[in-house]
């Protein structure tokens, strides 16, 4: 009997951080003036929130790549009659699609949310390197 085929990542997906990396002990408020620790507060967990979009990403691409194998699996026990994919794993890959796109969505609004927050703190703002994530964010919206 032969082995199952390793389905190929059709994202080329690679999770490139680490779960154990706290973002929001990563920004000591304290060091910036009063007025700004809040907004700051607010920003460290917007940056915790886009680590579980990317945590939630990855495994919406890992349901739908079991869901690929699992159809892959039951087609070849059809032994060429007719395939009806099992409706279970073509929901469960509808649903890992749509949950994957909203992962997408919520993590450029959160983007967009500390864009916006970071305008409020003119201090924490200086700390940051503008050109790098300017650039890198515009490398990562299509051109229409």
């Amino acid at each position: 009997m032969s082995k199952r085929p390793k389905m190929k990542k059709r994202w080329g997906y690679k999770p490139s951080y680490d779960p154990k990396i706290d973002l929001l002990s990563a920004i000591d408020a304290k060091q910036f003036p009063a007025s700004e620790r809040e907004l700051i507060q607010h920003i460290g967990q917007i940056l915790s929130g886009l680590m579980m979009y990317l945590i939630k990403f990855e495994a919406a691409i890992e349901l739908s790549e079991f869901c690929d194998v699992a159809m892959y699996d039951d087609r070849k026990k059809a032994k060429g009659g007719p395939y009806q994919p099992t409706r279970m794993y073509t929901l469960w890959q509808s649903m890992a699609i749509s949950t994957g796109a909203l992962m997408v969505h919520h993590f450029y609004m959160a983007i967009e949310g500390i864009r916006r927050s970071i305008t409020g703190a003119p201090v924490f703002s200086s700390k940051l390197d503008h050109t790098a994530s300017g650039s890198k964010a515009k490398a990562a919206v299509p051109k229409s």
